[in-house]
């Protein structure tokens, strides 16, 4: 993710706080349990039907060889696993409250490694945006749907009432900025063995 667009993404968090948390909440809040069922059982469907067809997109048409396969799973996995890590640890130093009637979305205890107080980021937001970054690396021609795809997995987590807009958007950069950096460091590593090679120099 380009400096700017995660300036932008980290502008929209903090507006999001601000201005639209709180009625956000409320509105969530007002819904039937039911609904948000429902939305929580159609979001992990559409996740898996749209990996299944992005894989057959991919094997059918030939556009994923095998090296090219290998750098983009070791991406993927490399990006989950440190956005994961990375959320769960600033989650619980933040200590934010999680969406619930009559919380304040200002209600942090910092440290205290309690579930309710682990809303910021949204470590759910920050894997899909890991993995559909990293994934659209891979498969530029699906770049489109993957983004859509990790946008409907966020989205899921505020209608659930499990996270505020602001946590989903902090995970996305957070996702965002695990993608750049592991995708750094793979740069970084395979270029070592060029340098390493007589006459590179």
């Amino acid at each position: 993710m380009r400096e700017r667009n995660f300036l932008i993404l980290i502008g929209l968090g903090v507006s999001s706080m601000m201005w639209a948390d709180r009625p956000v909440g409320r509105l969530v809040g007002s819904l039937p349990a039911w609904l948000a069922d429902a939305v929580a059982a159609f979001s992990l469907l559409l996740a898996i039907a749209a990996g299944l067809f992005i894989v057959a997109i991919a094997l059918r048409d030939g556009a994923v060889r095998r090296a090219r396969l290998g750098q983009g799973a070791l991406l993927v996995v490399g990006s989950a696993a440190a956005s994961l890590a990375s959320a769960w640890l600033l989650k619980h130093l933040v200590g934010r409250a999680r969406p619930e009637a009559g919380v304040d979305p200002w209600s942090f205890a910092p440290l205290a490694f309690d579930d309710s107080y682990a809303s910021l980021p949204s470590a759910q937001a920050s894997c899909a945006a890991a993995i559909a970054l990293s994934l659209a690396i891979a498969l530029p021609r699906l770049r489109g749907l993957l983004v859509l795809l990790g946008a409907a997995v966020c989205l899921a987590r505020v209608l659930v009432g499990a996270h505020w807009p602001s946590d989903v958007m902090a995970g996305w950069a957070l996702g965002a900025a695990a993608v750049a950096g592991v995708s750094r460091l793979m740069e970084r590593f395979a270029r070592k063995p060029d340098a390493a090679r007589p006459g590179s120099h």
